[in-house]
């Protein structure tokens, strides 16, 4: 038995949740105005999506921003992908937020505004707290979708691995699904690096030398993030 209907029917978010609350399993295929979703459910819980070339959360982000198109629940298909590991309700809040971020950017750049990662006042603030504390290798600020919005090197000449240090640790923490982690502090031979969650979603990171203590790092983390929330 099939279940059809179109979006303006059902919001796209009211549908995504519909076959959770019948514990249903099936397939629900989503035809928007440019291309065609496919969510696969077992007994309620979302666990594969496919958009194109996007899977995953990646699709899921695409689809919420969906408002016309035409659906269709498919009871009993099933998919033995699985793309999805998140709860279905945290899947959803973290696309919505994802979906509000592009919103706000495009609005900007619409508006003739300076994109985020060029914001002055906040690298000002970064050059600032670098300068006053001597062992701090280098600071960075993430968006919640983990875009670099800003950062600042002790070093006129950052190493290949503090450069890439945000995306590694922000694909870390999108692998262990722990979306509201307070913080995670890594430690090895050649320093400490600590990401504190700050209160608006955003991520500061902290990096120290080798010879600091992981005390003073964890310090310096947290007043680095009451220097980033009072701004």
């Amino acid at each position: 038995m099939a279940l059809n209907g179109t979006l303006s029917d059902l919001g796209v978010v009211d549908l995504i949740q519909f076959p959770s609350a019948g514990r249903k399993t099936g397939e629900l295929i989503i035809t928007g105005p440019d291309d065609e979703a496919r969510l696969y459910y077992s007994k309620g819980n979302l666990v594969h999506l496919v958009l194109g070339s996007h899977k995953g959360m990646d699709a899921l982000v695409e689809i919420v921003s969906w408002e016309e198109g035409e659906f269709e629940f498919r009871l009993g298909v099933h998919s033995d992908e699985r793309s999805l590991k998140t709860d279905l309700h945290r899947a959803l809040m973290q696309a919505l937020k994802t979906r509000d971020e592009r919103a706000e950017a495009n609005r900007q750049r619409a508006a003739g505004k300076q994109p985020a990662q060029n914001n002055g006042r906040l690298q000002g603030k970064l050059k600032a707290f670098v300068d006053a504390t001597a062992y701090v290798q280098a600071v960075y600020v993430l968006s919640q979708a983990g875009e670099l919005l800003a950062e600042v090197s002790s070093s006129k000449r950052p190493s290949a691995k503090i450069k890439s240090l945000p995306q590694a640790l922000s694909q870390l923490i999108e692998s262990v699904d722990r979306p509201n982690f307070k913080r995670v502090l890594v430690e090895d031979e050649l320093g400490t690096i600590v990401a504190v969650h700050l209160k608006n979603g955003e991520i500061s990171i902290l990096h120290t030398g080798k010879d600091t203590s992981l005390g003073a790092a964890s310090m310096s983390a947290n007043r680095l993030a009451a220097v980033l929330e009072g701004r």
